[in-house]
């Protein structure tokens, strides 16, 4: 008898389980927290690259991408409670809710809920970045590369423009008009970007942060040399407010490089630098030596009483002046930040300096403008921005913070670079990157030594 063929099993009811889509891989990638850092990389690059191509519409939106990549992290509540305790994000949290407050004396509503949209910038931005996780050392020098990268190419075409019309764009300089770059941001905020260029990159291109072999000589190159392209491209247009930051903050790292450090031979090697760069500058550029002799005679006029309409330097130190005149009277709390043009106004009328009502400028001192619009109260809380991130927590001794805070607080001393869009937005993203960043992850690691079992480990 022949075996019997063996009985197939009956077909399962049961349909076999669909491999998964594409949008459940994600899902769960985002609940391992896989996509956040991507995410926030992302967002910062873009917020640079909207920076630099000056759109306005990509800069509004850049730092909301910023925060909605941050929301991605499945700890962001432990990071919320972390925000709370890290006092380089509260402090301009401080400032905004200062400037919130100043609605109970200002006579300018709709001037003051426009500061209210304009400046939530500097509660949204680093409140993104305390909420995203910490971002590895790599990454953030990705991002420190693009922004070198962007205002690189920014200068180079620039630069380009500048020499197929060096003429009559040296002949405008000593008129005291300045060329705009070629992708439209103000000539005074791009000078100051340039300085940061300029700044990270001979940071980059003379530290070990980019390693030792042989890719790493080629990055720190690269690095170098776009470093001096910036540096070209500020001389070359007379950006005079950049120069300022730049050679500022350079000034500061030599003082600290002789005194703090104390080295002798390297810090007298800068000085000579530091003196010979600008003399160099001065006897090889025409469009320096127009720049310096357009100061100087701007600064004549202005002393002799006579007609500076047309001298934007003159134009300023007569809104120092008007400003001076207005925080003797409200030096406590101010005229209302929202006030500020309406009481330089009346104040002009009393004291014109000879300026038709076009070139009664304000402040153009962003010291001056936070005294007058808020008072002393204002005042402090920048000045604690500036100087603490330099002298206590986990980045007293970056020397990128350094630069950073330096370049910027002798910007500032030029103009109201927190009041405008162009000014603002680079400010708050390098203040959120650099130093807010740094805390908050130094923050979380404090908390989760005092009670570990009530953290979720961020990373």
């Amino acid at each position: 008898m022949l075996p019997s063929a063996p009985v197939p099993a009956p077909p399962s009811s049961a349909a076999p389980p669909a491999p998964p889509g594409w949008w459940a891989a994600l899902r769960a990638r985002q609940r391992r927290n896989e996509l956040v850092t991507p995410a926030v990389v992302f967002a910062l690059i873009f917020y640079i690259v909207a920076l630099f191509t000056a759109r306005r519409a990509l800069i509004s939106l850049a730092p909301v991408v910023v925060l909605l990549a941050a929301g991605l992290n499945q700890h962001r509540a432990a990071a919320w409670r972390a925000y709370w305790r890290n006092p380089v994000a509260l402090v301009p949290a401080a400032l905004y809710g200062w400037l919130l407050l100043s609605g109970f004396i200002t006579e300018d509503l709709a001037e003051w809920r426009h500061q209210l949209f304009r400046q939530l910038l500097l509660l949204v931005v680093p409140l993104a970045l305390a909420l995203a996780p910490p971002l590895p050392a790599r990454l953030l020098g990705r991002v420190a590369g693009w922004w070198l990268a962007m205002g690189t190419a920014v200068a180079v075409a620039t630069l380009t423009y500048f020499f197929q019309h060096r003429a009559a764009v040296e002949e405008s300089i000593s008129r005291s008009k300045t060329l705009t770059p070629v992708t439209g941001v103000g000539h005074i905020y791009f000078g100051v970007m340039l300085a940061l260029c300029t700044l990270y990159g001979l940071e980059m291109a003379c530290s070990g942060r980019l390693g030792s072999g042989r890719s790493a000589r080629r990055w720190r190159w690269a690095a170098g040399g776009a470093a001096v392209i910036c540096a070209a491209t500020m001389h070359l247009l007379a950006y005079r407010t950049g120069l300022v930051a730049l050679y500022g903050a350079l000034a500061v790292t030599v003082v600290r490089t002789l005194i703090g450090r104390r080295q002798v031979l390297l810090g007298t090697l800068m000085v000579a630098g530091l003196v010979g760069l600008p003399v160099a500058a001065y006897y090889g550029l025409p469009s320096v030596r127009a720049r310096v002799a357009q100061t100087r005679h701007d600064l004549l006029r202005f002393r002799s009483g006579a007609d500076i309409n047309e001298y934007s330097l003159s134009q300023r130190l007569a809104a120092w002046a008007t400003a001076g005149t207005l925080v003797r009277e409200h030096w406590g709390v101010g005229v209302g930040q929202a006030d500020v043009k309406h009481a330089m106004a009346a104040q002009y009328a009393r004291r014109s300096f000879g300026l038709r009502p076009e070139n009664q400028i304000l402040p153009h001192n962003q010291y001056l403008q936070y005294l007058l619009g808020g008072g002393v109260g204002t005042l402090a809380l920048l000045l604690v921005l500036l100087l603490l991130p330099t002298v206590a927590g986990p980045t007293h001794a970056d020397p990128f913070v350094r630069h950073f805070v330096t370049a910027s607080a002798f910007a500032l001393f030029f103009d109201s670079m927190l009041e405008v869009q162009y000014g603002l937005n680079p400010f708050i993203l390098h203040y959120a990157v650099l130093v807010v960043a740094p805390w908050q992850q130094y923050t979380l690691a404090r908390r989760l030594r005092a009670s570990p079992q009530n953290l979720t480990p961020l990373v």
